[in-house]
């Protein structure tokens, strides 16, 4: 079967082992909780390569009929994988091998239990992160979900907003305070500034007098007694 898309909503909906991760739209770690290996849960078989499944066999296979020989033929066909995790390919098995070829075909194929396996198909064994991007965007309660992201956004835009201002507010005060301090030190270093203009004028206008005087003492002769 395909994934069971409504099932696994539910699950990520109402479990509340996913609830954190759903809530936030942590995708990945959503992923990480379905695959995991639980020895809890019911094991489940996959399908195995042909070379493999030709080993697991070879210490009975030439105890076998010709019929069964064509059956194994049509099993390892496809020359990829045999798909021992389908029922009737197992049953079939099981009827026509012993124990210790049974054996080394499930040590080949039988794989762990995970929470994935409620909701995927016989030729699954994982659920994919693509699957559950897609399904928790539908989740109301996800941030992933369009109307939550769309309010995120907006408030991501205001506190940028806020920041920004905040940011102006702090350059125009430091900019003022630093106009404050270049000033004073300006004014004291270099003479021109308004103070300095004017104690230059002063200066400029007593050595205007002391010219005048020094042009009226070569110009004025001096009385004699």
């Amino acid at each position: 079967m395909p994934l069971d898309e409504a099932a696994l909503i539910t699950a990520l909906e109402t479990d509340t082992a996913y609830d954190a991760d759903v809530v936030a739209g942590n995708n990945g770690a959503l992923v990480a909780l379905l695959n995991a290996e639980d020895g809890a849960l019911p094991k489940r078989w996959k399908a195995i390569p042909v070379d493999d499944f030709r080993d697991a066999i070879a210490p009975e296979y030439a105890g076998l009929t010709a019929a069964k020989r064509q059956q194994i033929d049509n099993y390892t066909q496809n020359g990829g994988s045999v798909a021992v995790h389908k029922p009737a390919i197992r049953a079939w098995l099981q009827a026509n091998f012993t124990g210790p070829v049974l054996i080394a075909l499930r040590d080949l194929a039988q794989i762990e239990g995970t929470p994935a396996h409620a909701f995927i198909g016989l030729d699954d064994t994982k659920i994919s992160l693509a699957d559950v991007r897609r399904l928790v965007r539908g989740i109301a309660k996800s941030a992933v979900h369009p109307a939550n992201k769309a309010i995120a956004e907006a408030r991501r835009e205001a506190r940028r907003r806020e920041g920004d201002v905040l940011r102006q507010q702090v350059q125009n005060s430091w900019d003022g305070n630093v106009r404050a301090e270049f000033k004073g030190a300006w004014d004291a270093f270099f003479p021109n500034t308004a103070a300095g203009n004017m104690e230059k004028l002063r200066r400029e206008e007593r050595r205007e007098k002391l010219e005048r005087y020094r042009e009226l003492r070569r110009v004025t002769p001096m009385a004699t007694p």
